[in-house]
């Protein structure tokens, strides 16, 4: 989805910057800098702890997107703040940034057909053939959730994007 937004914008080349990798874009009149963690996923708050000793910022001033399990595979959730709910990526970044008030999409990818076993080893599979074109869907969504976020206001994109997808 970050790369999505990253191409519909035009970005420049991504650059490694510690244990991130980031790239900065223009959304409706605001420069946006995308990150991408390059850490395991339980230590994505290291790349934002990082950031945020080189440039501080509040919490609230990100939108933090990542998968969620517990979502159907193509379901879309906006938060302005909350709990981790069990993911560890999410505890990271609570843990480095010392907050849990930040904005967040949680991009569902449960398994459409037939659950899984193991889910540590379920986010590391590709997704099946009759799913990749959802999962398509989902990161454009996905996009389009943050674009509005950031033009029209968390609200807005919450009140559009949380509810069933129609399309």
């Amino acid at each position: 989805m970050v790369d999505r937004l990253a191409a519909r914008h035009g970005a420049p080349k991504w650059r490694r910057c510690g244990s991130r990798m980031e790239t900065g874009i223009r959304i409706g009149g605001t420069d946006v800098r995308l990150v991408k963690p390059v850490t395991y996923m339980n230590r994505s708050g290291v790349a934002l702890g990082e950031l945020r000793r080189e440039e501080p910022f509040e919490p609230e001033e990100l939108l933090v997107c990542y998968d969620e399990i517990d979502l159907p595979l193509g379901r879309l959730r906006l938060r302005s703040a909350g709990s981790h709910a069990g993911h560890n990526g999410v505890l990271s970044i609570i843990e480095k940034l010392d907050s849990s008030d930040f904005p967040r999409l949680r991009v569902g990818i449960a398994p459409t057909s037939g659950g899984y076993r193991d889910a540590a080893e379920f986010v590391l599979l590709p997704f099946r053939r009759h799913e990749q074109e959802e999962a398509a869907l989902a990161e454009e969504r996905a996009a389009d959730a943050v674009e509005m976020a950031l033009t029209e206001g968390l609200t807005a994109a919450m009140n559009r994007f949380n509810a069933e997808p129609t399309d």
